[in-house]
């Protein structure tokens, strides 16, 4: 009996995934796209499935694009694993990759301003210091926010 089967020439590179995911911006939309897989040294059509996705971050279609399923947080996780499979109904192969997510700067969130007193005296040395958006850059008594006065 002889087995029939498909033989490589010795030293030949076998099928295997590949492609690039990422770096991925934290807080980008559900659903962005992090790259495109493919197979390489394979015959036939491939499928693609995803088989690890720890922390339930992205979505594989069949055709090999991966997108986010979820939103990602740099300050709770750089990187995120993801394994991926693929098969032609022949050969099945995996490869795991991991994704790089990159911070964003996030602007600080100002509750209400309170003040220790609301007086400022005209023509007093007085130092404000602003950070953020200024709206209006001259202070004068028609200009002032509410409760505030000059005198």
């Amino acid at each position: 009996l002889r087995a029939i089967g498909r033989r490589r020439r010795r030293g030949a590179a076998g099928p295997a995934i590949v492609g690039s995911l990422g770096p991925v911006a934290e807080n980008a939309s559900i659903g962005a796209a992090l790259g495109t897989l493919t197979v390489v040294n394979g015959t036939g059509t491939w499928t693609f499935t995803e088989t690890a996705d720890p922390d339930n971050k992205f979505t594989v279609a069949s055709g090999g694009a991966v997108t986010t399923s979820a939103t990602l947080d740099f300050e709770t996780a750089a990187t995120h694993s993801l394994t991926v499979q693929a098969t032609n109904g022949v050969d099945t192969i995996s490869r795991t990759f991991v994704v790089g997510v990159t911070n964003v700067f996030e602007a600080a969130s100002l509750g209400p301003l309170s003040l220790s007193t609301n007086t400022i005296t005209q023509g007093s040395p007085a130092t404000v210091n602003i950070i953020g958006t200024v709206v209006g850059s001259t202070l004068t008594a028609d200009t002032l926010p509410a409760g505030l006065t000059l005198n």
